[in-house]
């Protein structure tokens, strides 16, 4: 409670409610700034991030990652989708992101992770 004296109306340096206001949505902001980086770390923790190079192909990145002998068919597909890739052309410079699928990781893939 502001206490003015009796024969000055209520000072506007000091509203409680706006105070209250400004902190409550400087709080949610802050909350929702964590809630985004750590959205996008949990992202990036289920993805391979690929630069690409001259000569790249998704399916052979996709390969080389998960070796020859696994199905990886929908690994190609869904790393289409994820970057947006409609025709299937890879440029270099561009990075891309592998989902990372555990069962189709082969030994030498864990290492290049």
């Amino acid at each position: 409670m502001v206490y003015a004296p009796k024969n000055q109306p209520y000072s506007r340096d000091y509203n409680p409610i706006a105070t209250l206001a400004v902190v409550s949505v400087i709080i949610l902001s802050l909350g929702i700034a964590f809630r985004i980086v750590s959205s996008e770390k949990r992202v990036e923790e289920n993805y391979i991030l690929v630069d690409i190079e001259n000569g790249d192909t998704v399916w052979n990145i996709v390969r080389d990652l998960y070796g020859d002998e696994a199905e990886i068919r929908g690994v190609v597909s869904d790393t289409l989708k994820i970057n947006g890739i409609a025709d299937g052309v890879i440029h270099p410079g561009m990075t891309i992101r592998i989902p990372k699928t555990s069962r189709l990781l082969s030994a030498g893939a864990a290492s290049k992770i």
